[in-house]
């Protein structure tokens, strides 16, 4: 059966973002210099052609969309084939969006071996990491409050 491994999947909890995804990040045009401006990251790992990544993006974007969590820089990274289902849920909601291969390299610096996954940076550190099975998963690890409908 599949063994999840949460304590070594994705990085150290409390620690800084490692310098391998940092070097990744830097290859995206603007990206690292947002990553280390804001306060609050919310990252998540998909893929396309993933039916969990698309269902999870989706609940992003309307989570996203319906406000009640801390302001913070959105990044999807979208690996496998470009301009996919994943990409389509989370392109209008979030601040960047990494495809492909460069998607691919920022996941393995940053050691994520399962997705969907989450993580929260908080002033640079990992604040926060999480499987994203469930809508719930995505709302608790980024501090998302259920607002009521307008």
């Amino acid at each position: 059966g599949l063994t999840l491994d949460f304590q070594n999947d994705g990085p150290v909890l409390g620690s800084p973002l490692p310098d391998a995804s940092r070097a990744q990040m830097a290859e995206v045009d603007g990206l690292l210099g947002r990553v280390d401006s804001a306060k609050e990251v919310d990252l998540v790992m998909f893929s396309n052609g993933c039916d969990p990544c698309i269902e999870r993006a989706r609940d992003w974007a309307e989570l996203l969309r319906g406000g009640g969590s801390t302001p913070a820089l959105t990044v999807a990274l979208v690996a496998g084939s470009p301009g996919g289902d994943v990409t389509k849920e989370v392109v209008d909601g979030v601040d960047f969006v990494v495809e492909g291969e460069q998607a691919s390299k920022i996941g393995r610096a940053m050691g994520i071996h399962t997705i969907p996954f989450a993580v929260r940076l908080s002033a640079g550190v990992v604040a926060a990491k999480s499987y994203v099975r469930y809508r719930q998963h995505l709302m608790s690890t980024f501090e998302f409050r259920e607002t009521e409908p307008a």
